[in-house]
Formats: C-alpha cells, structure tokens, sequence
C-alpha cells in the first residue's frame, strides 16, 4: 500500500545526485541537522533521524535523511565518489562535534574552521563553527 515512496525515490534519486553534484561544486554551502520523529517500520513506535539540510543561495536545498547525527553523514554530500570531486569551499554550520570530526577525518583536504554567526538554532552549549575547505594538489 505504501510503496509509492519507494518507487518516487527511484525516480527522484538522479535529481537529488545532481543536488549534490552542485553542492559539491558550490564555493560556500550553509548546513544544520534537523531532528524528525519517524514510525520505525513495523516497530509501531517512532525513532529520531535527522534531516541534514544543505543551503546554497542558487542551487537550493538538499535534504538528506539519516538516523543519526554521525561524523559520516557529511561524506554522503560532501565527498565525491567514484573519481568525482568532492567539496572545496566555505561550509558553515552550527558547533555540532561532526563538523569537527569531519575535519580531523578529512585533514589531507586542508580544512580550517573559524568563528561564524550561528544558525537559527543552534546548540547555545557549542560555539558556532565555519569551516573553509581548500584544494589540496596532492589528494587528487
């Protein structure tokens, strides 16, 4: 009965690489994960996952959806797969230990970060975060 879903996801799924494609190709992406209940299925119970929202002010929005707020969420958008390039530019986002993470993990890509304005709701016990991600000759 309802997997429509399934198969709209089928069919929206080159579109939302394409989102990506361009959000790894933008010089600045703006980033928050949001928590949203869900019904587990056939739990009969909901869970929390996480909308990981991208913001460019020309390319849009990209939801990307996962059950937890894991350092490896990131790559899912911002590492390039397959021999494609993955994200060079300013990234901000809120003081979530992932953003951290994802640049102790990724080091080689030579990411700093730097104090920024927070977002609308960010964690007030973590300071804001932006992070600057410059091309590295030799990781290619």
């Amino acid at each position: 009965m309802c997997s429509w879903h399934d198969h709209l996801a089928d069919q929206l799924k080159s579109l939302y690489q394409l989102i990506a494609a361009r959000m790894r190709e933008a010089d600045s992406i703006k980033i928050d994960e949001t928590p949203v209940r869900c019904l587990e299925p056939d739990a009969g119970k909901t869970v929390s996952g996480y909308f990981w929202v991208y913001l460019h002010a020309e390319h849009g929005v990209l939801f990307d959806w996962h059950k937890s707020r894991a350092k490896t969420c990131l790559d899912e958008i911002l590492i390039g797969k397959d021999g494609k390039p993955s994200f060079h530019g300013h990234l901000q986002g809120d003081g979530l230990r992932a953003y951290r993470t994802f640049i102790e993990r990724h080091a080689k890509l030579e990411i700093t970060r730097s104090p920024t304005s927070p977002t609308s709701h960010a964690n007030l016990r973590e300071p804001a975060t932006s992070i600057h991600v410059s091309p590295c000759a030799s990781c290619f």
